[in-house]
């Protein structure tokens, strides 16, 4: 059967204002509503996972194809396309922090002295691999102060470097998958295989998306700016996430009330 019309004919079923065309000009909601069935939902999942109009697969393709043109493209207003940044990298944050918290503790169990590790050390890692997402947004701030820094004579933005560093921490932690894989056959030999791929990956990822992005606009010394943008963001992040751990193992052992 059909999914029936839930809106009066003429009136949107939302805020009562009278309409003629697909959308409501008063308050935007479409004026063909239909009545909650499995269709309905399915239709809601595809949307809401894959946004329909290729959302989050078509910036994963442009991303990895054409990273810095698509990120300009996106700030000059082509966005309908692109997946949202912030829920973009929230997404692919999220994805790596659920794996890791599968794979981590046989990891873990593969180095030498593995089941001595002290417990606060495990309840740091438990912690950061639970709010992995939210430390990586976090970390967008200082990353993107450094873009901004090194890039300021081209004309973007703070607001717009964080962006940009939204989608290529989400392509970072897409490439971060690719460790399990190794993991789950290797067990930790496959993590020491996968790390220095990683590293070279992040820093040629990030450089090349830079590079793309400020093309003809950031003068001279474009690639070294890129690395120094790079280096001096994620030295930031290591640093504060080496006092994030201190407190954590301190207060974990009774050092703080």
């Amino acid at each position: 059967m059909a999914a029936r019309s839930t809106a009066r004919r003429g009136t949107c079923a939302n805020c009562g204002h009278p309409v003629a065309q697909a959308f409501c000009p008063s308050c935007g909601q479409r004026t063909d509503t239909q009545r909650i069935d499995g269709h309905y939902l399915w239709h809601e999942l595809q949307h809401g996972l894959f946004h329909v109009d290729r959302g989050i697969l078509f910036t994963l393709r442009e991303l990895f194809t054409r990273p810095g043109h698509s990120i300009r493209e996106f700030l000059d207003g082509k966005r309908v396309r692109h997946f949202k940044p912030l829920a973009f990298v929230v997404i692919t944050a999220g994805v790596y922090s659920f794996l890791s918290t599968w794979f981590t503790p046989s990891m873990l169990a593969g180095l030498p002295g593995g089941g001595r590790i002290p417990p606060q050390a495990l309840a740091m890692l438990d912690f950061f691999n639970k709010h992995y997402a939210l430390l990586e947004l976090a970390s967008l701030p200082l990353i993107s102060g450094a873009s901004w820094v090194y890039f300021r004579k081209a004309g973007r933005t703070y607001a717009e470097h964080l962006v940009a560093n939204s989608f290529l921490a989400g392509q970072r932690y897409v490439v971060s998958v690719l460790q399990f894989p190794l993991l789950a056959l290797f067990g930790i030999k496959g993590a020491l295989l996968a790390a220095p791929f990683l590293m070279l990956s992040y820093a040629g990822l990030y450089t090349w998306g830079f590079m793309q992005l400020f093309q003809g606009k950031a003068g001279r010394f474009i690639f070294l700016r890129a690395v120094m943008a790079a280096g001096t963001g994620y030295m930031l992040v290591v640093i504060v996430g080496m006092a994030i751990a201190i407190l954590w193992v301190t207060r974990a052992s009774g050092g703080m009330p």
